[in-house]
């Protein structure tokens, strides 16, 4: 399809065509501009968000987070546990990291979400 027979569709100058192809590649399109494009071609934009290629789904994700910000809190206590000659054993703080893992995410804890150590 010409950018002339496309303009016609969107009801628009063969111009605004040719400004929305060039702002296409720098990302200053609008997504209700790329909507109508879409319509007028017959289509529909679909809009997604997905995971990164080392992530197979959101819950790759979640399950990640989750377990980084369990590892930061049990190391944290078990910092303090050693000064007072508490600590645990590597067996014992791996199933501690596991448990506050699944407890953060079924909590979906928002310190899962931070930039920041918690």
């Amino acid at each position: 399809m010409s950018t002339r027979q496309l303009a016609e569709r969107v009801g628009v100058d063969q111009s605004n065509i040719t400004r929305l192809e060039e702002r296409e590649p720098s990302g200053n399109i609008t997504l209700e501009r790329l909507a109508r494009v879409a319509k007028a071609m017959n289509c529909r934009l679909i809009y997604a968000i997905v995971p990164d290629d080392r992530f197979s789904d959101l819950d790759a994700i979640v399950n990640e987070r989750a377990r980084v910000l369990a590892q930061q809190l049990v190391r944290r206590t078990e910092h303090s546990m050693r000064l007072e000659k508490q600590g645990a054993h590597d067996d014992d703080l791996t199933k501690d990291v596991d448990h506050l893992a699944n407890e953060l995410k079924s909590k979906m804890d928002s310190r899962i979400w931070a930039q920041t150590r918690p």
